[in-house]
């Protein structure tokens, strides 16, 4: 039998893409390929056709050209903000795994056209740390994006709010990603601390308010250099200082104290006036 119907590719790489994807050997043979003969293809026991290669590759979001790497070229998936990938409890789904991908070729894709773009500063990429005083890591943000309490006021609803958070970010060379298609309790936004284009990831099921802190929150991820993907839960008890204090600068960003109480005063004297 001749050796051109078969696929000479890495067997490495087929069990790692199978593995990226989240599927079991019986969830990524299913109907078309016996699952004993795709374990004994991760092996290096056996060949693929062309045509079982080429629908596997499609089942696992991939290029061919994928599969023909020595080694992975790509890090691996994101980590969670509470859990990671390699947890017992939780695994993320094959649709955030694939999301994931589309957003990092996305990226890449920018990068690759960056030469027809603006000369960014990236200064902000790791520029803060842990035992930093929230309220002043605040304050670096806001003057990184901006945007002060008077422009803000002028903003008509929440819609005009997002938009302006979204370009003030984009403004200073962050990718923002709108996806719709997962679960707010599985993901709620994600961030890539790459130079450049340091990107961040929002899901659109989430509320307009929702995504505002999501943005801002995960803008305080990129500072730190720390790539994550936040969710609802908190199952994860390493990461939960890291997340309170990215909360913690959100809330300082969003709701700046020292415009509390100006708001405050102004209330004390508008009362007295109206007395």
């Amino acid at each position: 039998m001749s050796n051109g119907k078969y696929a000479f590719i890495n067997p490495q790489m087929l069990k790692l893409a199978r593995e990226q994807s989240g599927l079991t050997l019986e969830e990524a043979a299913k109907s078309y390929l016996n699952p004993e003969k795709l374990e004994r293809a991760e092996r290096g026991e056996e060949k693929l056709t062309f045509k079982q290669f080429l629908t596997i590759a499609n089942r696992y979001k991939r290029p061919p050209a994928y599969f023909y790497l020595e080694r992975p070229s790509e890090k691996p998936i994101l980590k969670n903000d509470f859990r990671t990938i390699e947890s017992d409890k939780v695994k993320f789904s094959t649709k955030l795994r694939d999301e994931i991908q589309k957003i990092k070729e996305k990226r890449l894709l920018a990068v690759r056209f960056q030469d027809y773009d603006i000369e960014y500063d990236y200064f902000y990429i790791s520029s803060i740390s842990l035992e930093q005083n929230p309220e002043s890591v605040a304050k670096k943000i806001l003057q990184f994006v901006d945007l002060d309490i008077a422009d803000r006021k002028k903003w008509n609803n929440k819609y005009d709010a997002f938009n302006n958070w979204k370009k003030s970010f984009e403004d200073i060379g962050v990718l923002i990603f709108q996806i719709s298609d997962i679960d707010t309790d599985e993901m709620r936004g994600f961030s890539i601390p790459d130079i450049p284009y340091p990107s961040i990831v929002l899901n659109r099921r989430d509320s307009v308010f929702g995504r505002i802190f999501i943005l801002v929150h995960e803008f305080c991820h990129l500072m730190l250099k720390k790539e994550a993907i936040c969710t609802l839960k908190s199952e994860d008890k390493n990461h939960f200082e890291i997340e309170k204090f990215c909360n913690a600068v959100t809330g300082a960003v969003l709701v700046p104290k020292n415009a509390i109480y100006i708001t405050i005063y102004n209330r004390i004297i508008a009362n007295k006036n109206k007395r």
